[in-house]
């Protein structure tokens, strides 16, 4: 059976999906991935079917140069639960994640690559975790099928995140995920934070899980993983750290730093004031009153600085949008019958 004939005829009278409603989206980045996404779609296909929820499949193509956009086109006109999310890109994973939370439907989100080594058959799994009252579940590849360096640097990376954020996860970076609605809801995605949506769920209260899921090889195509996306990963720990521990007051951050400094080139120059005023000069002190002016300068620039992030953040009234849109073909049906009794998450 193609997937296609997943849809059964009361299907095809292409009933409106707010008639329906959606239990499960699933959202799937892509970019350069033509070799891998037939198998994908119908091993997507296969696990969708068998799943007691009404589900829509959605493709985020972040700007492919190798026909991968105008394979999943094709799909959006066989099968009504496909859709196309056509990016001008490439903006980025974080950019194609947060333009499928923007159209995807569903109560339940579920996402994953497109580079087969995700497989399509754990999501089961996934659901079945979130369903004992977790908000967020990420997948754990606890038997990766990369090569030695890529799974040595992953080690350390998510040994200082869960340092870093609190969050104790043995794969934070995972793009295996499932989620609530709500919890995608919250998120404001951007440059890489993709790598750090736990920690940035767990900052808004959420309950965050993860089950341990199968890994394979890569089959298709070259890993994007190297030397740039290791540092820019790093850089994204010190900024999520930061988010999780100082937000949504940053300035209390900045101030206790920058008081620190004030207080103490302060007490610097007061000493300084206070030896010539008996001594009737500076002596062996200039040195030490410039670096104590350097200090209450920087203590005032930090404070500052902490006012007007502060600002910034109550200010932020509507969320970023970091890519474009080229093209949309949304879904405009579901799998499974709206006839049909289903389990709500």
């Amino acid at each position: 059976m193609t997937p296609a004939a997943r849809l059964t005829a009361d299907d095809r009278e292409r009933r409106t999906l707010e008639d329906w409603g959606v239990d499960l989206s699933v959202v799937v980045p892509v970019r350069d991935e033509a070799d891998s996404l037939p198998q994908l779609y119908e091993e997507l296909a296969e696990v969708l079917a068998t799943l007691p929820h009404r589900s829509e499949l959605l493709f985020v193509d972040d700007g492919s140069r190798d026909g991968s956009a105008e394979i999943v086109a094709r799909w959006t006109e066989e099968d009504a639960a496909v859709g196309l999310i056509r990016l001008r890109g490439p903006f980025g994973k974080a950019a194609a994640l947060a333009a499928g939370f923007q159209h995807a439907r569903g109560q339940v989100i579920v996402t994953l690559d497109s580079d087969l080594q995700d497989d399509p058959h754990e999501i089961p799994r996934l659901l079945a975790r979130l369903e004992e009252g977790y908000d967020l579940v990420s997948g754990w590849k606890r038997r990766r099928q990369d090569p030695r360096s890529k799974i040595f640097f992953s080690r350390i990376y998510n040994l200082l995140a869960r340092k870093a954020t609190g969050v104790a996860l043995h794969d934070a970076n995972c793009g295996f995920k499932a989620y609530r609605r709500e919890v995608v809801e919250e998120l404001d995605l951007y440059g890489h934070l993709h790598r750090w949506i736990p920690a940035l769920a767990r900052r808004a209260h959420f309950r965050v899980g993860e089950v341990a899921v199968h890994h394979r090889p890569r089959r298709h195509g070259r890993s994007k993983y190297g030397w740039g996306r290791l540092f820019r990963g790093l850089f994204d720990l010190i900024t999520v750290t930061f988010l999780v521990r100082t937000y949504p007051s940053p300035n209390h951050l900045f101030s206790a730093v920058g008081l620190t400094l004030i207080a103490g080139g302060g007490g610097v120059d007061a000493a300084a004031v206070a030896h010539w005023l008996r001594a009737g000069s500076l002596g062996g002190w200039a040195a030490p009153v410039v670096a104590g002016a350097v200090l209450f300068v920087g203590g005032l620039l930090l404070v500052g600085l902490g006012l007007l992030a502060e600002i910034h953040v109550h200010a932020l009234g509507s969320r970023r949008r970091t890519y474009s849109i080229r093209e949309r073909r949304l879904p405009h049906n579901v799998t499974g019958s709206p006839m049909e009794v289903r389990r709500r998450f």
